[in-house]
């Protein structure tokens, strides 16, 4: 079964993303870590009901050149950037993509938290399309531990959809692909979040 997984809120550096989201929410986001190779790092918040938040940033650890660190890092401010499925079926995940054309990088990560807990996961990204980011990856846990079960943040998400001048492709291709999220018109392209927080209702939009 094929849900969505978490947010991804990107900003060209992490320490202001964070920053910028306690404006916002009075949140302030605080465990997180690294993805080699990915020119990444994160901070980690829980909606609750096996949905979590990414702050995603670029890694001043790694090199950038040709990663998604590079791609954050020129981003004009902070903003929703993506999202993900979780599947419990990656393998059949792949095989479909495979089967309409859309090539897959299939990649296995995994690391360990600062309390010993560790994380091993897989992640699908599809390719072969025009849509960019507005296609998501897919997530497969393959360690008990799921990030929505850290600690309650105050954060809830209320709700989530995607806003493209193409919405009646892109709802086909979501129905087609099993990612369970809705599409809307609109002239321009963009994410759309409604989340609960200390402060009340906020925005976030990408």
């Amino acid at each position: 079964m094929n849900k969505l997984d978490h947010l991804l809120w990107g900003t060209p550096s992490l320490d202001e993303g964070v920053a910028a989201f306690e404006r916002l929410t009075g949140v302030r986001l605080t465990l997180g870590g690294t993805h080699e190779g990915f020119g990444t790092r994160n901070k980690l918040a829980t909606f609750g009901n096996e949905v979590y938040f990414e702050i995603i940033a670029p890694d001043p650890q790694q090199s950038l050149a040709g990663t998604l660190g590079e791609v954050l890092a020129a981003l004009p401010s902070p903003r929703l950037f993506t999202f993900a499925v979780s599947t419990t079926d990656i393998e059949g995940m792949r095989n479909r993509l495979t089967g309409r054309g859309l090539l897959s990088r299939h990649v296995k990560m995994a690391r360990t938290r600062p309390d010993g807990v560790v994380l091993e996961w897989q992640i699908l990204y599809p390719d072969g399309h025009d849509f960019g980011f507005f296609i998501p990856f897919y997530i497969q846990w393959d360690t008990p531990y799921h990030p929505s079960q850290m600690e309650p943040s105050g954060l809830s998400l209320e709700s989530f959809v995607v806003r493209h001048p193409r919405h009646q492709e892109l709802a086909e291709l979501y129905q087609d692909l099993h990612m369970p999220v809705a599409v809307e018109a609109a002239s321009e392209p963009g994410f759309h979040a409604q989340i609960g927080t200390p402060k009340g209702k906020v925005e976030l939009v990408g």
